[in-house]
Formats: structure tokens, sequence, C-alpha cells
């Protein structure tokens, strides 16, 4: 339902809007992928992700869901040049690590 999902002329914490960061992603795209292993138990738990390069500006960032309990949690104020937090509430009765991937799209 599209009434759920943010606005592309929705303005974010910085003032800007994801549509204006995709017509300045037409400029000079950059996409980074890579991996990371991220801890889960009955508390919220988050892992620090490094791009490995340097982005103009904080990149759009998109992580793949890999539990079917809870989703995987990346707030925009936690995006930097240089990589991003990314966290799991405590939904679960156990403790463990999951592997996921992600993406990041901006300007290099």
């Amino acid at each position: 339902n599209a009434e759920q999902g943010t606005r592309l002329d929705a303005l974010d914490e910085t003032g800007e809007n994801h549509t204006s960061r995709l017509a300045a992603l037409e400029a000079e795209p950059t996409v980074l992928f890579g991996s990371g292993t991220i801890a889960y138990g009955t508390v919220y738990k988050s892992v620090d992700i490094s791009f490995g390069k340097t982005f103009k500006k904080a990149p759009t960032v998109v992580v793949n869901q890999v539990f079917d309990e809870a989703n995987l949690v990346v707030r925009s104020n936690k995006i930097t040049t240089t990589g991003f937090t990314v966290g799991v509430p405590g939904a679960f009765e156990s403790e463990g690590t999951r592997d996921f991937s992600w993406a990041a799209v901006g300007q290099a």
C-alpha cells in the first residue's frame, strides 16, 4: 500500500526529500555493495558498517531483511558519508548472529 510507505516528496531530517536525492544521483551515481553480521537476542543489538569509500553526502542505504520476527533498521541519522549503523530489536528468545547484505547509492 503506497500510503504506508515513505512519500518521495516527504522531507527527511536534513530538509531534503527523496525526489531531490534521486535527481542528484543522476549526475554521478555510485553503488556500493557489502555484507555484515549482526548479533540478535532479547535486547536491541546494532553493528557499525563501513563503506570502504567516502561519499560526498550520506547515501541511500538498503539492507536485506534476514529475520521473520523483526526488521533490520537503518535510521537516516545513523548514515554518514563513510558508513552506517544497522540495528535489530530484541524480539528473539535466543541469541545468535545472522549475515545480511547491504547496498549504498550516492555520489562518491
